[in-house]
């Protein structure tokens, strides 16, 4: 077991890590990233829409966009709920069901 742990690489050992300890300055770079996220699609579908694109590869990224952008919002939002609740959520991070 623990050759294991040396020879996974660093990359993988500070993941886990990480994935291991909650913390508020994670719940805020995973919220941020999730309304990032929704922004850019936002951005992205609101200019393809304007410019009226014809093709089909662009009518499909418009598909994608649409169904992506509300799951990028509700992953802001869940993580917004949990930075509301603060340190009393820790405890639910740290389950599988939490990081799955």
């Amino acid at each position: 077991m623990k050759d294991e742990g040396r020879n996974r690489s660093k990359t993988d050992r500070l993941t886990a890590r990480l994935q291991r300890y909650a913390s508020m300055e994670r719940l805020l770079l995973l919220r941020n990233l999730g309304y990032g996220g929704a922004a850019a699609s936002l951005v992205i579908l609101v200019q393809l829409v304007q410019v009226g694109a014809k093709d089909f590869s662009l009518q499909l990224t418009v598909l994608a966009l649409s169904v992506a952008l509300p799951l990028w919002l509700s992953l802001g939002a869940t993580y917004e709920f949990y930075i509301f609740l603060g340190k009393q959520s820790f405890p639910h991070l740290r389950t599988k069901f939490a990081k799955s």
